[in-house]
């Protein structure tokens, strides 16, 4: 279970990361 719950969260890493707004910082998200 860790296994996929790693890979998942990988992609959406990666999928994040090619968001044009990530490359602006004024637009992130607060966490």
């Amino acid at each position: 279970a860790m296994k996929l719950f790693t890979a998942i969260r990988d992609a959406l890493i990666t999928r994040l990361r090619n968001l044009p707004w990530m490359r602006r910082p004024r637009t992130w998200p607060r966490t």
